[in-house]
């Protein structure tokens, strides 16, 4: 028990840390642009979550999956992040034969197909922090996922800062900041783990292979549908009102977002440790044991928020 409590507080330090990060990038992006610049900032945004929905196919998941039933798991690696390098060419050459529209749609301008091509680049990127941080954390190293997490946040914060106080207080500038801030994290993150990325198609598991899509498959579908939810409030206001309204929306959102850092921490903890317990076919009053705490804190917060908002009203009235 007094394991996985301090992994469970390992795992929070980078969950806490990356939200305070974001946090922070919200004040500085909004004080040096405008409500209607940092709008179409939120539709780069939008376009890297629906990006990312797709983009892994599933297999991270199914990565996820049989991490602890495989016996070698660089090859488990290697085996499940190469359809989604390969789907990501396609991604790419996809995005750059139709930059302009994509830059239109995005940012109402087809003077930003630069950008797209940034973005298009970006999906390797992401692919490879994906599934070395799955890799990671389902070897239980929870220390070292909390600070890489910690470290990407930070290197897109300090490239933010930089690039608008050096360059044109325009949303672009914070396009290209959050993209070589991510890729600057990333690289690191990938050089720390360079033997995972010693990647060869040859030596891919062809009986792994369909095992994997099976699984993964599937999980896109329910991916892109809750996607959808995520982002359609944003499309909605992009049409129905302008960038500047979405802009405001947006900063609020992610203010909001910052209360869901229970529910990643939790989320970054049980996935390894669920598995974990089911291949060392742990008895089922371990699983009962975790869902009755969550069940208990999550009344426990039901019957105490009303409380915690009248004080807050009283505090604000007063």
């Amino acid at each position: 028990m007094k394991s996985l409590i301090t992994r469970l507080l390992q795992f929070g330090i980078g969950s806490i840390g990356a939200a305070i990060l974001n946090l922070l990038t919200i004040p500085v992006v909004t004080f040096f642009i405008s409500p209607a610049e940092y709008g179409k900032t939120s539709m780069f945004m939008l376009a890297q979550t629906l990006l990312i929905c797709v983009i892994y196919l599933g297999f991270d998941q199914a990565f996820a999956r049989e991490f602890y039933e495989y016996t070698n798991r660089k090859k488990l690696f290697k085996t499940s992040i190469l359809v989604p390098l390969l789907f990501s060419t396609l991604v790419i050459v996809m995005m750059c034969a139709f930059k302009k529209p994509i830059s239109l749609f995005l940012f109402g301008s087809e003077n930003y197909y630069e950008a797209v091509y940034l973005i298009a680049i970006s999906t390797i990127f992401l692919i490879f922090e994906r599934f070395i941080f799955l890799y990671i954390r389902m070897e239980n190293k929870a220390l070292e996922f909390s600070i890489f997490n910690i470290f990407i946040k930070l290197s897109i914060l300090i490239c933010t800062i930089v690039f608008l106080y050096f360059l044109p207080h325009t949303f672009i500038t914070v396009v290209y900041a959050t993209i070589i801030g991510q890729m600057i994290g990333d690289v690191i993150l990938m050089l720390r783990n360079i033997s995972l990325l010693r990647i060869n198609p040859l030596k891919a598991d062809p009986v792994l292979m369909p095992k994997l899509a099976k699984f993964g498959l599937p999980v896109v579908i329910a991916t892109f549908i809750y996607s959808l939810f995520v982002v359609i409030d944003k499309l909605f206001i992009r049409y129905y009102c302008n960038f500047e309204q979405l802009g405001l929306y947006t900063a609020a959102f992610k203010i909001a977002s910052a209360l869901l850092i229970l529910q990643v921490t939790f989320s970054n903890f049980w996935v390894p440790t669920a598995y974990d317990w089911y291949k060392k076919q742990k008895p089922m009053r371990y699983f009962k044991f975790v869902s009755d705490s969550i069940m208990f804190l999550i009344a426990l917060l039901f019957y105490f928020s009303p409380f915690i908002q009248k004080c807050d009203c009283d505090d604000f009235i007063a």
